[in-house]
């Protein structure tokens, strides 16, 4: 997909954004005009540790491995190299499936913002459809006003960049939404949507009176679980740590932040 230049702050701010993929996961990477690399919400909340990804690995390798003797597979190393594998086919599987969830949510919205003419079908995928069922259930609940979905943000104070799932006012409150369909939520999510609260009080000066809200939609069960987090200036001040471990890794590794001069082909 092509570059994309994008105006912020009263076309004071332009950034440039650019769709890449790897591995067969998509993810957006944005630039200043220069072609410097800014660092994204998600990027610097990657720094959190995860041990129980790491566990949950382990534990995917080892139940593949049962189930191949359990099948009177003689285990040799190429299976138990291909066992190795398996957690990321699991997590690719379910990014995918997690991501046309997202797409699915943002037409919604979009569509209920008049920036869409068309209502988004309910999806094919059995999965997919659990999701949109959940996060119409949330609303149902609710009474909800739309006013952005997918925007991308960018901090001038801190320089950072990321694009917030939903921002809406829920019962009458200003407040920040952000969309996971994984199995659970943990800490390093509020600190993420921390982040993309800040940047954008920061660029519209609107005041955010509700709390930030964490939407988990199950893609089994078609349910919701949603957390409602206050403590906005200590998830933020993490946020901020997060961003400052990430920067001064990629001052350790300069090669891996090269500037490079996007092209644009889309204005």
């Amino acid at each position: 997909m092509a570059d994309k230049i994008l105006t912020l702050y009263g076309g004071e701010v332009k950034i440039i954004t650019r769709e890449k993929t790897r591995l067969g996961d998509t993810y957006m990477q944005y630039f200043h005009e220069d072609g410097t690399k800014i660092i994204s919400v998600t990027e610097a909340t990657g720094m959190v540790n995860k041990p129980r990804l790491i566990d949950w690995a382990v534990r995917m390798m080892k139940e593949n491995l049962i189930d191949a003797r359990e099948r009177g597979v003689y285990i040799t190393i190429p299976e138990i190299i291909k066992a190795s594998y398996v957690h990321k086919q699991f997590k690719q599987d379910a990014a995918n499936k997690g991501k046309a969830v997202h797409n699915w949510c943002e037409q919604y919205i979009k569509y209920f913002l008049k920036e869409s003419l068309i209502k988004p079908p309910m999806p094919q995928d059995e999965q997919v459809t659990n999701g949109a069922l959940a996060f119409m259930k949330w609303e149902q609940e609710h009474k909800i006003k739309w006013i952005a979905a997918e925007k991308v943000i960018y901090s001038r104070a801190y320089d950072y960049a990321g694009r917030m799932d939903a921002k809406a006012k829920v019962d009458g409150k200003l407040c920040s939404i952000d969309f996971k369909t994984g199995n659970a939520t943990y800490n390093e999510h509020r600190y993420q949507v921390a982040g993309y609260q800040e940047a954008d009080a920061e660029e519209c000066g609107c005041k955010y009176t509700g709390d930030k809200w964490l939407l988990r939609f199950d893609k089994n069960t078609a349910e919701f679980e949603a957390d409602q987090y206050g403590e906005h200036d200590e998830d933020f001040k993490s946020f901020l740590a997060a961003l400052q471990l990430k920067r001064r890794d990629n001052q350790l590794n300069p090669a891996k932040v090269k500037p490079k001069k996007p092209v644009l082909l889309n204005y």
